[in-house]
């Protein structure tokens, strides 16, 4: 039984190595060109150096601004930045900038050291008065997403509207 495995052993190591012995990949054939995936110029005797094989990488794609047409997707911060930014006349990429810097579009974002929460990093009272020039209720949480983002395009908007925002320019402007 052990020469009959020896055998079978020989026979499968023989057969598989003329296998590969006539196949393009592991020739000793310098001119063979049929590899379906390497380039020629990263072959070598007797096989591929891999480690001169250079796989591409993909370059990131830039956020893609969304289409307006209604508000049905109230759940996407870029989305309702880009519609509030259009309907308010604010440039998207400050706002989207704005918004990156102070909560990198953290809904639940808090300040540690004052009231300042959600996208824009509204403090208490600044909401509250948006609120009311904006005759929404001053109850609104600031963790609303629609009404949070609309509320600082909006304080945008208005004159000196980047001024509530002085304290991180560094970071988007």
């Amino acid at each position: 039984m052990k020469n009959l495995t020896l055998i079978v052993l020989f026979f499968v190591i023989t057969t598989v190595g003329l296998v590969f012995a006539k196949s393009p990949v592991f020739s000793e054939d310098e001119n063979a060109t049929d590899s379906p995936t390497l380039p020629l110029e990263n072959r070598q005797k007797g096989g591929y150096d891999l480690r001169r094989v250079s796989f591409p990488t993909p370059a990131p794609e830039p956020p893609k601004t969304p289409e307006l047409e209604n508000l049905e997707n109230e759940t996407d911060p870029y989305y309702l930045l880009n519609h509030f930014s259009k309907e308010y006349g604010v440039d998207f990429e400050l706002a989207y900038r704005i918004v990156e810097c102070e909560s990198n579009f953290d809904r639940y974002a808090k300040n540690g050291s004052s009231s300042a929460e959600s996208f824009f990093q509204f403090i208490d009272k600044t909401f509250e008065e948006t609120m009311t020039k904006m005759n929404l209720p001053t109850s609104t949480s600031k963790f609303d997403m629609p009404i949070a983002i609309e509320a600082g395009v909006w304080l945008l908007s208005q004159e000196g509207g980047e001024s509530h925002w002085k304290s991180s320019e560094f970071c988007w402007l």
